[in-house]
């Protein structure tokens, strides 16, 4: 029952924060306001304008429920204008509530009723992005006839729709609120095959991985993580559960991958053939050469021999990396400053 509550009270508060009607709350508020305080009274409360704030704020509020019944009719006085805009008010803050109750009843109705599709052995494609649409086209090459629900996360949306993509065959597109347990469960996360989160925000796809792990302790999901600072803890949290039961959800990043690719193809073949140590400068500090430094820093040992970084504010992404990679085997040399800069490269 808790629980139920405490859905309902999330999905109120969507309604609420979504809703169009807050200015014209506002304008309630401050038509009442003016009423009171410039003098136009209620037939039940004679000296409203000596109240005080306090009481014009409750007074205000209390046409939203009882209407006005409580305090009276307006009554004419005061400055030019406060009755008959106190009047307006009166009108205002019943439709004001009348339309909101409407309008809240309406979303609910349309969460409990919300149509979910019968999925089974599908991917769950989490993100809208460059990333993730990559991604996308890939596993249509390569699986043609698996079913993927692609999700973009809209956190008003609360009744979701699954919709097909016209773009795409097989695939189903929805949009929620990937933070609320109630919509990933409409995902159908216990008969899926894998999932993988390609959104742009690293917290939001360490998030919603995990609670998807949470509604299946088997599922298969893979979450990337383009932040190294952030990479590295996380995987020392993947390690540290895989012994405790349950499959957690695996880190990857697409700048260690092209890495990978670079130090392979390109590095390695370059170090074998020259048979001693090769001096190597990284233009630019950004996530990726960072990530290709902690790489050479790994399996280049022996075939390295002064690498030098030439970036803005070198040093300080270099002193980021050193709290969590040891670099004090290699000659590692800065030039603080514009790679674009000729001067710069005439240190070299």
């Amino acid at each position: 029952m808790a629980k139920r509550i405490l859905t309902f009270l999330r999905e109120l508060r969507v309604v609420l924060t979504s809703s169009a009607l807050a200015p014209i709350i506002f304008l309630v508020f401050a038509l009442a306001i003016y009423g009171f305080a410039g003098g136009a009274g209620t037939s039940e409360i004679e000296d409203m304008a000596t109240l005080g704030v306090g009481a014009w704020l409750y007074y205000a509020a209390s046409l939203f429920v009882l209407g006005g019944t409580d305090i009276g009719l307006p009554v004419e006085g005061g400055m030019p204008g406060s009755f008959y805009l106190l009047w307006v008010a009166y009108f205002l803050a019943p439709a004001v509530t009348t339309t909101f109750v409407i309008d809240t009843i309406r979303t609910l109705l349309a969460r409990r009723h919300a149509v979910v599709p019968d999925l089974s052995n599908h991917v769950i494609l989490l993100g809208r992005g460059d990333l993730a649409s990559a991604y996308l086209n890939v596993i249509r090459l390569v699986e043609p006839d698996i079913k993927i629900v692609w999700v973009s996360h809209k956190p008003d949306e609360v009744a979701p729709l699954f919709k097909p993509d016209p773009s795409h065959p097989n695939v189903i597109s929805v949009a929620g609120d990937i933070f609320d347990h109630a919509f990933l469960k409409t995902l159908s996360p216990t008969t899926a095959c894998r999932a993988i989160a390609l959104h742009s925000d690293d917290i939001m796809n360490l998030e919603s991985s995990w609670s998807l792990a949470s509604l299946n302790e088997n599922l298969v999901i893979a979450c990337h993580v383009s932040d190294l600072s952030l990479l590295r803890p996380a995987n020392r949290l993947v390690r540290a559960q895989s012994g405790l039961g349950g499959r957690a959800p695996s880190t990857f990043s697409t700048h260690r991958i092209a890495s990978l690719q670079v130090y392979d193809l390109m590095m390695e073949p370059h170090f074998l053939q020259t048979g001693g140590r090769d001096n190597i400068v990284v233009a630019g500090f950004g996530r990726f050469a960072q990530t290709l430094l902690e790489l050479v820093t790994a399996r280049g040992s022996g075939e390295v021999g002064q690498i030098t970084v030439m970036a803005t504010q070198a040093g300080a992404h270099l002193r980021q990396i050193e709290s969590e990679v040891d670099l004090s085997e290699f000659d590692v040399q800065l030039i603080d400053g514009d790679i674009e800069d000729p001067r710069n490269w005439e240190i070299l």
